[in-house]
Parts: C-alpha cells; sequence; structure tokens
C-alpha cells in the first residue's frame, strides 16, 4: 500500500463507528511524503505550545525552538511583550544564534556571527557593518521575520501560518474540563529533557492520549494508582481534543471526600481554587495535534512534544507547581520523588513507543481492532482525516 492508499484507508477507518474502529496502518507512521503533508496541513497552520512564561521573565531571555524546520527564538522584549521571532538572518541566512550554545539565555540584542548585523529584542534592525555602498539598504526595511504569538493560562504558543485564527476557541473545552483553574503563575521546577526520540509524533500521541496501556506498559507503576478500566477519556466530545479525569484506585486513595470521591495521597499542599472532581482526580488533557498535559491536585505536568522528522520527535517533560510551592525550599526533595517517578513512567513510555516503531515497517502492522477504550486514539484518526483530507 503506497502513501497515499494510507490515507484512502485512514479516511475510511475514520469514518467507521468506534465499534468498528481499527488501527492505522504502518506506513502511516514512518513515510516521508505523509509526513510532509502533515507539516503543510497541520504543522504549519495548528498552534503549537513551546513555552511556559515563567521561562521567560525578564527582559532579554530568550529560548531557541526548531519547529518542522523553522528556526525559532521566543524572546521577551524590552517593552515585556514575548514575541516568536525568525532567527533567519536577512542577509545571508545565517542563524543568528550560531555558536551560542544551549537553547536559552537572555540578551539585549541579536548579533548575527557571519557579519555581524545586529537586531533588537523585538527583531528591528540596529546596524551592519560596510553597508554605506549599497544602495538599497535601509536598516528601517530590515528585520527578522515574526510569527503569530498567543499565550494561555502561562504556555506561549506559537502558529506558522501567515493568519491564523485566534488561540482562545481551540482550548475553550479544555478551560471548562479543568473548571477555569488559573496556572499562568505556576513555576517550573523540574525539567526531565529527553531531546529527540526516534519516533513518530503520531505514536507518542496514540500512547498518551489513552490509559488503556496502563495494563501492560505501567503494570506497576501507574495501574495499581489509576486502574486502566476504571478511567473514562470521553470528555472531549469531537475531533479537536480529549480528556478525562483518572480516579485513585480505592486501595491507593487517602480517604474520601464529603461527596463520596476519593482523596489522592499528596506529596505537595494542595493547589487553591479546586473544584471536588480536581482534588479527587487527575486531569488528562490532549489538544490536537500535540499540546497535552496532566493536571493533579498539587502539581501539573506538561509534555512539551514537536516532530522532528518523520520517524523522531522531541519531548521533555515540565513539572509545575503554585508559586507558594515553588517558593518553599522544603518541597525540594518531595520534587526529586515526583520528577523521579515521572522519570521511570516516561522511560517505559519511551520504550514501548520506540518499540511500535520499529514493528510499523512490517506488512503485518496495522488493523486490529480498538478497544472501546481507545476513544481517544479513535478521534485523534478523525482529526488526522480532517486535517490531511483534501483533493490531490
Amino acid at each position: 500500500m503506497g502513501a497515499w492508499g494510507c490515507l484512502d484507508e485512514l479516511r475510511a477507518r475514520a469514518a467507521a463507528p468506534l465499534a468498528e474502529a481499527r488501527s492505522l496502518p504502518g506506513r502511516l507512521y514512518w513515510d516521508p511524503d505523509l509526513y510532509e503533508l502533515e507539516v503543510e496541513r497541520i504543522f504549519r497552520t495548528e498552534w503549537m505550545a513551546v513555552a511556559r512564561q515563567d521561562q521567560l521573565r525578564g527582559s532579554g531571555d530568550w529560548i531557541a525552538v526548531d519547529l518542522v524546520g523553522e528556526p525559532l527564538v521566543i524572546v521577551r522584549g524590552d517593552d515585556g511583550r514575548l514575541r516568536a521571532l525568525s532567527r533567519v538572518c536577512p542577509h545571508r541566512s545565517m542563524d543568528v544564534l550560531a555558536f551560542r550554545g544551549g537553547d536559552g539565555g537572555s540578551s539585549t540584542r541579536f548579533q548575527c556571527p557571519y557579519h555581524l548585523w545586529s537586531f533588537r529584542t523585538d527583531g528591528s534592525c540596529i546596524g551592519a557593518t560596510d553597508m554605506q555602498q549599497s544602495t538599497i539598504f535601509d536598516r528601517q526595511d530590515v528585520r527578522l521575520g515574526s510569527f503569530a504569538l498567543e499565550e494561555w493560562n502561562g504556555f506561549v504558543f506559537v502558529n506558522l501560518a501567515v493568519d491564523p485564527p485566534p488561540l482562545a476557541p481551540r482550548l475553550a473545552d479544555a478551560e471548562a474540563a479543568m473548571n477555569h483553574l488559573d496556572v499562568s503563575a505556576w513555576h517550573c521546577v523540574r525539567t526531565l529533557d529527553y531531546g529527540e526520540l526516534p519516533v513518530n509524533w503520531k505514536v507518542v500521541i496514540e500512547n498518551g492520549v489513552e490509559c488503556y496501556h496502563h495494563v501492560g506498559a505501567h503494570r506497576t507503576t501507574l495501574e495499581p494508582l489509576f486502574p486502566h478500566a476504571a478511567i473514562d477519556v470521553t470528555l472531549g466530545q469531537d475531533d479537536t481534543w480529549v480528556g478525562g479525569y483518572m480516579l485513585v484506585s480505592p486501595t491507593e486513595s487517602a480517604g474520601a471526600q464529603a461527596n463520596g470521591l476519593p482523596t489522592q495521597r499528596l506529596l505537595l499542599p494542595e493547589a487553591p481554587g479546586l473544584s471536588p472532581i480536581l482534588r479527587a482526580s487527575s486531569l488528562i488533557v490532549g489538544v490536537f495535534p500535540m499540546f497535552f498535559f496532566a493536571l493533579s491536585p498539587d502539581f501539573m505536568i506538561w509534555f512539551r512534544w514537536y516532530p522532528t522528522g518523520p520517524e523522531s520527535h522531541h519531548v521533555d517533560l515540565q513539572l509545575l507547581v503554585p508559586p507558594s510551592t515553588a517558593a518553599n525550599p522544603e518541597h525540594e526533595e518531595a520534587f526529586d520523588l515526583i520528577a523521579g517517578f515521572l522519570r521511570v513512567v516516561q522511560d517505559e513510555d519511551a520504550a514501548t513507543n520506540s518499540a511500535v516503531q520499529r514493528m510499523s515497517r512490517s506488512r503485518f502492522a496495522g488493523g486490529g481492532p480498538l478497544s472501546h477504550l481507545e476513544y481517544p486514539v479513535w478521534r485523534f484518526h478523525q482529526y488526522l482525516a480532517r486535517m490531511l483530507d483534501a483533493p490531490r
């Protein structure tokens, strides 16, 4: 089956009811032509979360991101505004952050190391050496390119499209599932940076949005805490997002609330402003294509995912907590314990996803019936079919 035949199969499978849903052909997880189509129709049109505001607190603070071939620098300007600028020097296309080292820092300007053209943190040109004999050079007309940037609940989103739709409507349902909890001021206290892993982005999403795999991949870690069969992940009723509340197992709970819902054992102070269901559960939310977080009563995990090629993706996990929790040095040990548990779980996911990716080239890969517990995977297939479905 060729690349376009796989798309036809995707459409057919996405159109089937859940009771008749099947997994996708293996070729969809490695074909370079399909990946280019995904870049064009998904990742250059959709909003992608790339940073947290607390990573960019001061004027000149920046982080570098390479998003589907587009080299970006997210920077807070002297005016306090966050911007997504291109790192491509408009002179001869050099990366203005080349040879800087690291993927973040703080600067008052960006100076291209090739010919020393300099730019302010708003992208405007400060000056360029030895351009006085050029009759077409005008410093006022030279600047770094820019992309749409919006903020939501402390997350920084970028869209590579020229005129994208607003972000807020896309996240309205997820915000409602959080009971409009404000996490914009929460701080990142630990980051688990895995870098680039050899797994297609769709394998990662399919694994991340369903809890059915707790029974196998996480049988000694997550399954005892959050039994897979008891987790309802049907909050999202269309193909834009999925979510669910993971109630802790009664045998692992710390008792019950007055309303009868179980209480989780916490390592940190409970976050203020939680609704009863958020006090009793860990909310998982996935907004397609790749915005995914898990909100527990005392902390939040953000999975910063983005594709880097047909068979690779970037991943780092950020542990977020309320400001009062972050400021208390007595919680450092708890941060380490949570991060350690997350690393074990992520190692299990990474090993599982890598094994699936290796099998995807077999002629026997893809086609098995989906469980009703894989409802989010079925919704994801509908999203893919809609985004990629256009006349050839």
